[in-house]
């Protein structure tokens, strides 16, 4: 994940995953076929043609770095780059200057702009844009050509991953691609590029990557083994496919450490290229369940600031369909910053079939440049999507489910209160790719709420038609209930000393970035428990002043 654009009109959202790789397999077979990402926390894209204009989102920008070296927020100072550059910064100089001139060469409509990829270890901050010129707000900052992308398109187009296409999902059949580009190295079209990707060290503090799980016993814990679950079923699922198949001379190949490394990259440096769903239905879908999601999913209120569509059709131009996840060089080598707008956000133009970025504010010759990695990402987001996360003054407390484990606890509770009520069959929705925001203020939103309400269509209304609605705050209650017992009160003040005296504008990253999780996630859960025991208190309020 993507992100909607625009504002949403409340905190509380039901938001439907764009890309659902990391939850399972089977999804994968289901949802990737419409495109993927769910955060999208992955960059957006803007689409725009001569005559529609369409999203793009810079896929689940999540994985990130041994350092937040690649993936970082600007500091409250403006950091101007040190002329002094270690052997190593030397070396990924002479690749970033080689694959200037690698994109130079692949098209003319190539233009930096005025901005230029350094490496500089001594700030933290890695591999970033320096801006080699003044360059206004709202300035055009970089022009990369559609021909340089490493397109899912591309990636079932090719002579050794073609033959897969049919069995994998987009977002595994572009792991398969890229890991094949990197194998056979120099004979690589894109190797001017894979060289400047950082390597499995460079990104150790991706949670992926870890080699101690610092959020074991935590909600984003149980993400975070959802993840590196689905990275071993993607091995066993291209061990199964290649038997007897020759893509590379290496039986082994490849292997979980190498899943891992593709799968942080993608989630951290890949774009979502896709054309925002239209709410009447129309529009060509690669299954009938995908396309009765939508159906049912655009009648309720507020989708478009409340809804993350699952991705849509693309446009043909961009040779795509719904196979719209790309690797772009060059745009991914901008670090965040958590003041950025959606002015710098990656646009996509299907005319000139480049995609472009401008400038959030102004800056100066010697400036590091940034972008934005999507609106409204949370802590979590950063941490599992990137490998770090920026500490931050915000007070907003929230916690996010899935739609398949709302059903599954809704399913307890039925059982619990000795009812012969049963959960409704809705085919037409894929519940797990399906997040359901839980707010300390609102509590359940409404959208929220339609969605829970749909499942217990069974259950006999009472006069004023709030049961369906008391019972699917009682279901979210005893998730709440459900993953505060998860949490080790001993662990979260461990956590509270571990960040004690950080500084808004930090960046996080391994134990301490956890910990920051685990505090904000153990307050976000009292908080919103809070929340959805006031909403009961006053609907059954309500029902007795009838």
């Amino acid at each position: 994940m993507s992100r909607p654009h625009s504002p949403r009109a409340r905190v509380d959202v039901l938001r439907v995953a764009e890309h659902t790789h990391l939850a399972s397999s089977a999804r994968h077979q289901v949802r990737d076929k419409s495109v993927g990402a769910r955060h999208t926390m992955t960059r957006n894209i803007v689409v725009s043609a001569p005559s529609t204009s369409a999203h793009v989102s810079k896929l689940y920008k999540p994985p990130s770095i041994h350092r937040p070296f690649q993936r970082c927020h600007d500091s409250p100072r403006t950091r101007r780059v040190n002329a002094s550059a270690s052997a190593a910064d030397e070396s990924m100089n002479t690749r970033l200057d080689s694959l200037q001139a690698w994109l130079s060469s692949v098209s003319p409509s190539f233009d930096d702009c005025g901005l230029q990829l350094r490496s500089l270890s001594d700030d933290g901050y890695g591999v970033r844009a320096v801006a080699y010129k003044d360059i206004a707000r709202d300035g055009v900052m970089l022009s990369i050509p559609h021909e340089a992308f490493l397109t899912v398109a591309r990636a079932r187009d090719c002579m050794k991953c073609r033959q897969f296409s049919n069995e994998l999902s987009s977002f595994q059949i572009l792991v398969l691609k890229l890991l094949y580009e990197k194998h056979i190295a120099e004979a690589s079209f894109w190797w001017s590029y894979l060289r400047t990707l950082p390597s499995a060290e460079d990104l150790s503090s991706h949670p992926l990557l870890w080699s101690v799980n610092f959020l074991d016993k935590s909600h984003a814990g149980g993400k975070l083994r959802e993840r590196i679950q689905s990275c071993e079923n993607d091995v066993s699922m291209f061990e199964t496919l290649c038997v007897g198949q020759t893509i590379v001379d290496d039986a082994n190949w490849p292997s979980l450490d190498e899943v891992k490394w593709a799968t942080a990259i993608l989630t951290s440096r890949a774009f979502h290229l896709g054309d925002s769903m239209s709410t009447d239905g129309g529009g060509e879908y690669s299954d009938s369940d995908y396309e009765r999601d939508q159906r049912i999913l655009s009648s309720l209120n507020d989708i478009d600031d409340e809804v993350w569509e699952p991705g849509a059709h693309a446009d043909d131009e961009l040779e795509c369909a719904s196979d719209s996840i790309a690797l772009v060089p060059w745009a991914d080598g901008l670090n965040h910053s958590s003041s950025a707008t959606q002015v710098s956000i990656l646009k996509y133009n299907a005319a000139t079939e480049t995609a472009s970025l401008q400038a959030h504010t102004a800056y100066k010759m010697g400036d590091q440049v940034f972008d934005s990695y999507g609106i409204n990402l949370t802590c979590t987001d950063m941490l599992l999507n990137y490998g770090f996360v920026e500490v931050t003054p915000s007070t907003a407390l929230f916690i996010e489910f899935r739609g398949d484990v709302f059903l599954d606890a809704a399913t307890k509770v039925l059982r619990e209160l000795n009812t012969s009520y049963a959960i409704s069959q809705l085919p037409g929705i894929n519940a797990s790719a399906t997040i359901l925001r839980v707010d300390q203020n609102v509590g359940m939103g409404d959208n929220a709420l339609c969605f829970c309400e749909a499942f217990f269509d069974d259950v006999p209304e009472n006069s004023d038609g709030t049961q369906s609605m008391l019972l699917s705050l009682q279901v979210v209650l005893r998730m709440c209930d459900d993953d505060l017992l998860l949490i080790d009160e001993n662990c979260v003040l461990k956590s509270e000393r571990i960040i004690k005296g950080v500084e808004y504008g930090e960046i996080l990253v391994n134990e301490r970035a956890a910990a920051y999780v685990i505090v904000n996630e153990y307050n976000a859960l009292r908080a919103a428990k809070r929340a959805v025991m006031r909403q009961i208190e006053q609907i059954m309020q309500t029902d007795l002043q009838q």
